[in-house]
């Protein structure tokens, strides 16, 4: 199976293969059936090679219908991703901090979904446990299927009943766990559950948590092995716990699942100047985006926070220089499940950009680069999709409809060979 854009001979890259095995040679015999009812044979996707000539195109974006509903809207030639635009800074409707995106795949046993929380103001939210108004962290859950005209997207969705105070960072487990996902409550610094089967979030008056933080968190994350880290980038800390098994209560987190507190500042390997993002790699290395006064690098860690010479052909092997000029900001860094390492960044003209780096690269220039994908932060999925976290403000109308304002979510597909 092709791509179907592509003319036969002109691309080694196959989209499909399948195999029937041994069959006898009968006129108009089907393979034999996959399963109960199903004619034909199971086609086993590949995924989009990445190559110098890799280029992100935009998909679809979240849009809202009248009843503020939300729908996965197409972008028919992939020419109408959201610009940049400058958040407002004010206490008026309006988004004015992006705070994380993360995602779940979708297989034949689980339905996809897409986690992000922002900051932004908006009438209709009142803070956790106070009921006055203000900038607040809110939540959401969407799902990722983009099927009966982008409607799909309203299924599981689910979001923050209250607003938290800034800083609000969510982790999904991406191919396995359902009940194990996580967010960070700002006002404790516990580590709360997400539930995706069905979507829910246990709010701060659920009063159960997995594992309390010694300091705020610039990026939470899952870790294959049950584990959590976080970054702070004011203390140049890393953070990692053990999570148990199930939630707990607040009293019994607080007095016996504190997470342990590793690296600090310097240049040397395993010490960070200024963390703004974080990652996990399919093997499980802890891969920290540092965007510091000396150090633009993604350097290796262990669950201990011992460095790891993770970059095997550079020199030293624990981290992989990026370039940067005082013009340039990074943004936020995700990891491909076969390890490709995703970066996002922008500078002071607001050209955004996505970089895409291997691991095991010899030299530090980016594999392949696409222009103007104008997010605040990525997430990437097995299929090498990029799920962003646009500045584009969805806002609900005014009525009977409490205001309500958040950011909208793109999905971008790399161009295929």
């Amino acid at each position: 199976v092709r791509s179907l854009n592509t003319p036969v001979g002109l691309s080694e890259w196959c989209a499909g293969h399948a195999t029937t095995g041994l069959m006898s040679n009968t006129v108009d015999q089907l393979p034999p059936p996959p399963g109960p009812g199903i004619p034909g044979f199971h086609i086993t996707e590949n995924k989009i090679p990445i190559s110098g000539k890799t280029r992100y195109i935009h998909q679809r974006k979240t849009v809202l219908n009248a009843q503020g509903q939300h729908l996965w809207q197409t972008d028919p030639d992939g020419r109408h991703a959201p610009p940049y635009t400058p958040p407002p800074g004010s206490q008026a409707p309006g988004l004015t901090a992006f705070e994380s995106i993360t995602v779940r795949q979708e297989t034949a046993a689980q339905d996809g979904y897409v986690g992000y929380s922002w900051e932004a103001f908006s009438s209709g939210v009142n803070g956790c446990g106070t009921s006055g108004q203000g900038q607040f962290d809110q939540m959401a859950n969407l799902n990722t299927d983009a099927g009966n005209g982008g409607a799909n997207a309203q299924n599981g969705y689910v979001s923050s009943q209250c607003g938290y105070n800034t800083g609000v960072r969510m982790g999904y487990n991406l191919l396995t766990h359902k009940s194990l996902n996580i967010y960070v409550d700002t006002a404790s610094l516990l580590i709360r559950p997400i539930n995706l089967d069905p979507p829910g979030i246990a709010g701060p008056a659920s009063n159960h948590s997995f594992a309390l933080l010694n300091n705020d968190s610039t990026r939470c994350l899952l870790h294959p092995s049950g584990h959590i880290v976080s970054i702070n980038n004011a203390k140049h800390k890393i953070e990692t716990l053990k999570l148990p098994p199930a939630a707990l209560p607040d009293s019994v987190v607080t007095q016996h699942h504190l997470a342990r507190t590793y690296s600090g500042v310097g240049t040397q390997p395993g010490l960070i100047i200024a963390p703004v993002a974080l990652a996990i790699s399919p093997d499980g290395v802890i891969l920290v985006l540092e965007d510091g006064p000396w150090n633009n690098r993604i350097q290796a860690f262990d669950l201990g926070g011992n460095p790891v010479p993770y970059f095997k052909n550079q020199d030293p092997p624990y981290y992989l220089e990026l370039r940067a000029t005082s013009k340039h900001f990074y943004l936020d860094l995700a990891v491909e499940f076969s390890g490709y390492l995703y970066v996002l960044s922008t500078d002071r003209n607001n050209v955004h950009r996505l970089d895409i780096y291997h691991p095991l690269q010899k030299g530090t220039s980016p594999i392949s680069t696409t222009l103007n994908l104008n997010a605040a932060r990525l997430a990437v999925d097995f299929w090498r999709s990029v799920y962003a976290l646009n500045y584009e403000v969805l806002r609900l109308p005014n009525g009977n409809i409490p205001d309500f304002t958040e950011p909208s979510v793109s999905i971008w597909a790399p161009t295929t060979p």
